[in-house]
């Protein structure tokens, strides 16, 4: 019908009381589109059809806005890797590699959230209580030391402390993510598809080195 504007999607939510989550879906658009400096609260507003000032209710300046979009993109995040945990449960220390993949694939699909969600100073804390950000990336880090545990139940992998073997996977990963990601790597090392093969081979050597010697020996 002509002279008749469609209603956004997220105009719609809105008027459904779910403001703050329409803000946060089309902030991180925003991120998408144009990186962190793009997104204003003047932005958020116009495109989610909402005044300029409705966006202040629930984050009082953009630092505030900046934080909940990191900690949202943590969530989304969290969901990939579960997904891929959920799938792989029944061969663990294959999942736990493709939760490798996952990590740095994410990493490339949605490079600007991925530098969102590592902004120096998000991640700060104060006397009995974490910042939105850090909460939402404990979240992320307990899908995969929950892995690890599993793959240690069943003596995939050695030891009985997750922590640290979840610390080195998750360092190698998100290393790993970084080089890409930056294009600190030359050769197939790149974000096209010889480069995710080339993340591929690299995680299942993580993976590889994470079993028992004499596991890792008859594989060989």
């Amino acid at each position: 019908m002509s002279g008749v504007s469609p209603i956004h999607p997220l105009t719609k939510r809105y008027h459904h009381g779910d403001l703050r989550q329409a803000l946060l879906d089309v902030g991180l658009q925003i991120v998408q589109e144009g990186g962190i400096d793009a997104v204003t609260l003047r932005e958020v507003g116009r495109r989610a059809g909402v005044s300029h000032a409705a966006p202040y209710h629930h984050f009082p300046d953009k630092a505030a806005l900046i934080e909940a979009l990191a900690a949202e993109a943590f969530r989304r995040f969290t969901r990939a890797l579960s997904a891929v945990w959920e799938q792989s449960i029944d061969a663990p220390l294959e999942g736990l590699a493709a939760l490798g993949e996952t990590y740095v694939n994410f990493a490339l699909d949605h490079p600007e959230e991925f530098r969102l969600m590592h902004m120096p100073g998000l991640r700060r804390t104060e006397p009995g209580s974490l910042s939105p950000v850090t909460a939402a990336a404990a979240e992320a880090y307990g899908v995969l030391r929950d892995a690890v545990s599993v793959c240690q139940e069943r003596g995939l992998i050695p030891g009985s402390d997750p922590g640290s073997h979840a610390l080195a996977a998750w360092s190698c990963v998100h290393g790993l993510a970084v080089l890409v990601l930056d294009g600190l790597l030359v050769g197939d090392f790149n974000p096209g598809e010889k480069g995710r093969d080339a993340v591929r081979s690299v995680i299942r050597i993580l993976a590889e080195g994470l079993k028992p010697r004499d596991q890792a020996q008859q594989s060989e």
